[in-house]
C-alpha cells in the first residue's frame, strides 16, 4: 500500500501556492483606501471593501448586511439591464446608510483608546470590580 505524504514535495504546485502565500497585507478597515466600492460592472463587498469595524475588527455581521446590500443592487441592475457605475453607486448608498456611520465612530473611538490605553484599563479595571452586578 502506497502512503500519501502530508509534505508536499519543492515542485508541486501546492508547494509554490503555500510559498506565494506566505506573504500578507493588512486588511483595510472601516473603508480606508477605497475612493468608492463600486464601478461598471464591479461591487466591492466584504473585506475587499474594508467593511471591518476598526475598533472590534468585527466583520462578519457587516459583510451579511454588506452582502444583502450587494444583492438587492445586483437584482436591480438584472432588472433594468444597467451594470454601469451609476447603478452599481446604489450599493454604496445602501452600505453607507446601513452602517457606514459606524466605521467613523469606530475609527474616533479607536484613536482614543490608541493614545490614552489607561482608559480601556481603567474600564476593564471598574468591570471585574462590579462584575455581573
Amino acid at each position: 500500500m502506497t502512503r500519501l505524504s502530508m509534505t508536499p514535495s519543492s515542485q508541486s504546485p501546492w508547494a509554490q501556492m503555500l510559498r506565494s502565500s506566505d506573504r500578507a497585507a493588512s486588511l483595510r478597515l472601516g473603508g480606508q483606501g477605497l475612493k468608492t466600492s463600486y464601478g461598471d460592472h464591479l461591487l466591492i463587498i466584504g473585506d475587499a471593501a474594508g467593511h471591518i469595524d476598526p475598533y472590534t475588527g468585527e466583520g462578519i455581521h457587516i459583510a451579511m448586511i454588506g452582502g444583502k446590500a450587494a444583492t438587492e443592487t445586483i437584482l436591480a441592475m438584472r432588472q433594468t439591464g444597467d451594470f454601469s457605475a451609476r447603478s452599481t453607486r446604489q450599493y454604496e448608498s445602501k452600505w453607507r446608510a446601513l452602517y457606514g456611520h459606524d466605521f467613523w465612530t469606530s475609527t474616533a473611538f479607536a484613536e482614543v483608546v490608541y493614545r490614552c490605553p489607561i482608559l480601556l484599563d481603567a474600564a476593564a479595571s471598574e468591570i471585574h470590580r462590579k462584575g455581573d452586578a
